[in-house]
């Protein structure tokens, strides 16, 4: 009985070496044109790169490891929330009450590529014949590159929404700020200074992600798209 057990461990441990010694370095994505968006590329130092060929575009790259039969991934990337600095003017030096700024770091010109969307008192977004509708007494145009608006209700939290247009290259995710929470502001001059790092958009962040290894391919389960995904080592 304690042979057998023995046999039968070292058989584990055979299959778990085979299974990571089969690895190998190189670029894996679907076979034979399958339409599989997913493409990453393995070197020799320890990093990848990730890209995603579908209707909204992605990429990454960041050091890998190997793990008994898997691959974990971490990005380089590891937050894509947008900065900004946020100036409330007092009552008593306000020109105009009630307004809010919102200003991209970025050239008259090159600010036009992107817009920003505020949610404002965490109300929900419909959008509808190009126009942003709140339930809090605003409504806002939609608007590339700076601009302002006005509010009427008290302001408890402001969360920005940044896109990127997509005619500038292909479609990527939306970006966001962190909330902001202010105590109920009213009558006065809000402005949000926002810094673009134009290599956030559509970039994917992968954290401790697990890839399992199989011979001459690899399974990557995708949370975002929940769906699996075999990848195989291309041969060219």
């Amino acid at each position: 009985m304690k042979k057998s057990f023995v046999y039968l461990l070292c058989f584990i441990c055979i299959i778990c070496y085979s299974c990571v010694s089969s690895f190998k370095l190189g670029r894996y994505n679907g076979r034979n044109n399958s339409g599989n968006p997913n493409d990453f590329t393995f070197f020799a130092d320890s990093t990848f790169s990730y890209n995603y060929y579908g209707s909204i575009g992605k990429h990454s790259s960041g050091k890998y490891g190997i793990r008994d039969n898997r691959i974990i991934l971490n990005s380089n990337i590891s937050n894509t929330t947008i900065p900004v600095e946020c100036l409330v003017i007092p009552s008593d030096s306000l020109i105009e009450k009630n307004r809010v700024t919102f200003s991209f770091n970025l050239s008259e010109e090159e600010q036009k590529g992107y817009k920003c969307i505020p949610i404002l008192n965490n109300d929900t977004l419909n959008n509808k014949e190009g126009i942003i509708y709140f339930t809090q007494g605003i409504q806002i145009d939609e608007k590339w590159g700076n601009y302002t608006i006005y509010y009427t209700e008290p302001i408890d939290s402001i969360k920005l929404w940044i896109l990127k247009d997509p005619f500038i290259g292909r479609p990527t995710r939306i970006l966001t700020t962190k909330t902001m929470y202010f105590d109920k502001v009213i009558g006065k001059d809000i402005t949000f200074n926002l810094t673009i790092n134009d290599s956030l958009f559509g970039y994917r962040v992968f954290d401790n992600i697990e890839l399992a290894i199989k011979r001459n391919k690899i399974i990557f389960i995708d949370i975002e798209e929940n769906k699996k995904n075999a990848l195989y080592l291309r041969q060219d």
